[in-house]
């Protein structure tokens, strides 16, 4: 009798340190197959784009009892060379599956060691060839080549004889400046450009010396942050001749103040603007995604915010088909294939460089019009 309860003893010592075990290797398998994001970014609102992103994605991942997103950030406080040795960091950590950059002066300068080490990389930036020019790089997000088609069409079909370019000079500006230029018909004089440091505040000069070229529009690329100030600077001189902007110009529009500066300006403003800052282009997905996010932040989402949490979506349901128990690199069936995501922003057309094609429409204000 002593022994059979000895033996019964044993067993369910047995059988507890089995479970026990079992549960130890499922959470071990769990954290190998954990998905990690490197990011490198500045401090500026796409850097904090995606990192709220990745926090609203994980508080989505610990309501449905999930292991959350780890997330390697590197701040690489707008030096290119601090911002080139944190990539190469980020590329040789074998734990990390996938890198994020959002800075186009960044990425260009470190496409080549992203291109020798081959991990997924993806970015939140409008340069031109980003996609083409990196075999493992993926860019989900507006790109100047579709904004430069519809741009480029409205200038040529508009009788304009001049234009003039005021851009930031940077990676960003100068790419996608020489992008629209090559699109423009010849029979459209481009005067010279007008470029300024995107760090710069006071454009009352730039302004003058773009009034005395005396052009029929002004075409703006520029930062998000550079535009008030740039508003500000036509506002004092008085002067209010037609622009023509890229999406940027649709983010600002999207703040209290430039909605107010828009509406001021007493002349056409045309610009291409995503479907995401119009409602009546919105998804139901898109509308509670926004509904969602404002409830946690206590704000809407930005665009940027919203690609970023697409990105990472698609990372994500990437890393989940993986049935490896190590963690490995992004699903190869993301590399040179088109296939169609469908996320919060919608079906976004995807080509075989790993680029987006996404909806947006070229908006007329004070004509309330809008070009598909």
């Amino acid at each position: 009798m002593k022994y059979r309860y000895i033996v019964g003893i044993l067993g369910i010592i047995i059988s507890l340190s089995f479970y026990s075990c079992k549960e130890v290797l499922d959470n071990i398998g769990s954290l190998q197959n954990l998905l990690q994001i490197g990011l490198v970014s500045d401090s500026t609102k796409s850097g904090q784009a995606i990192m709220k992103a990745i926090e609203f994605i994980n508080k989505e991942r610990k309501n449905k009892n999930l292991t959350e997103i780890a997330l390697t950030h590197i701040n690489h406080l707008k030096d290119i060379e601090s911002g080139k040795e944190a990539v190469k960091k980020i590329l040789k950590n074998k734990d990390i599956d996938a890198l994020m950059m959002h800075d186009p002066d960044l990425i260009m300068s470190a496409m080549d060691l992203v291109n020798k080490y081959g991990k997924m990389a993806f970015m939140l930036a409008p340069h031109p060839d980003i996609a083409n020019e990196m075999p493992t790089g993926m860019r989900i997000y507006t790109c100047s080549k579709e904004e430069g088609k519809m741009i480029s069409d409205f200038i040529n079909n508009d009788s304009l004889g001049s234009v003039l370019f005021w851009h930031v000079d940077n990676e960003y500006g100068n790419s996608v400046v020489n992008h629209y230029k090559e699109l423009i018909d010849s029979n459209v004089e481009i005067l010279p450009d007008v470029s300024f440091d995107k760090e710069k505040q006071d454009f009352v000069t730039d302004m003058l010396d773009v009034k005395s070229k005396d052009p029929e529009a002004i075409i703006i690329i520029a930062e998000e942050d550079n535009l008030p100030h740039m508003f500000n600077a036509l506002r004092q001189g008085l002067y209010a001749p037609p622009l023509i902007g890229n999406h940027m110009f649709a983010n600002f529009f999207a703040t209290t103040e430039g909605k107010e500066i828009s509406e001021d300006y007493p002349n056409e403003i045309s610009y291409t603007r995503e479907d995401f800052h119009n409602e009546k282009f919105r998804g139901v997905q898109l509308n509670d995604f926004i509904n969602q996010w404002e409830e946690y932040f206590g704000e809407a989402p930005s665009l940027a915010e919203a690609y970023a949490y697409d990105n990472i979506k698609m990372m994500e349901s990437a890393h989940e088909q993986n049935t490896d128990s190590t963690n490995v690199a992004m699903e190869s069936e993301l590399l040179n294939k088109e296939f169609i995501y469908d996320g919060v922003m919608g079906a976004l057309n995807i080509d075989k460089h790993g680029d987006a094609s996404t909806k947006m429409q070229l908006v007329h204000m004070h004509e309330q019009e809008e070009t598909p």
